[in-house]
């Protein structure tokens, strides 16, 4: 009477324990998925996000456009962020001993870290503005963001504006922007270099010593 009795609940529990741990395997499973679906997402966004311009790229932008009135239109807007950056230098050290490129080529790579680069057509030009005045502007917006212009030129309809960061105290991380107006095209390239390995292959140059590897 007693056997008869307990066999059930003997039953009863190892069901109730195997329903458990396939319980587990599947919230295992889906937060698995979940997790992995999510990396995933966070790194096509962050890519995707990569190639949109800079913030001092477009604040140059925004202030020639604003001194330089007129119908501007994009012929190339583009930016390259720090991950596809890292993505590119690591597939050419992937594929750099098929690639018979000159030693100086690591280097190039090696301090590129990001970069920015819009190229604009002004359509219709409205009332012209000084080459002062847009250079004021240009320099108030950049001022704004704790850069300083560090080469100024201004040679017939060409003008021509190099800024730095006010403080640079991390030559991994150098920034430079720069913009080009000529007439009625704009170029504007900013980047980010780690300037070490420019630095190793200036110092092999002057000193005449092989390239190091």
């Amino acid at each position: 009477m007693n056997a008869l009795a307990t066999h059930p609940l003997a039953t009863y529990a190892a069901a109730t324990h195997s329903t458990a741990r396939r319980g587990f395997r599947w919230r295992w499973l889906v937060l698995t998925i979940g997790g992995l679906t999510t990396l995933a997402a966070v790194f096509f966004i962050t890519l995707l996000l990569s190639f949109r311009m800079g913030g001092e790229a477009r604040a140059v932008r925004h202030a020639v456009f604003a001194a330089a009135p007129g119908e501007w239109s994009p012929k190339i807007e583009l930016g390259v962020g720090r991950l596809p950056a890292w993505i590119a230098r690591t597939g050419f050290h992937l594929f750099e001993s098929r690639l018979n490129l000159p030693p100086e080529a690591r280097f190039g790579v090696d301090a590129f870290r990001s970069a920015d680069v819009g190229v604009y057509q002004r359509r219709r030009s409205a009332a012209s503005s000084s080459p002062g005045a847009m250079f004021a502007d240009v320099d108030q917006a950049m001022d704004e963001r704790d850069w300083e212009p560090v080469v100024a030129v201004q040679e017939g309809h060409q003008s021509v504006r190099v800024f730095v960061p006010k403080n640079v105290s991390n030559i991994r991380d150098a920034q430079a922007c720069v913009f080009v107006l000529e007439r009625d095209e704009l170029v504007i390239v900013s980047a980010r270099l780690n300037l070490e390995p420019l630095l190793e292959l200036a110092s092999s140059k002057l000193h005449h010593l092989p390239f190091p590897r």
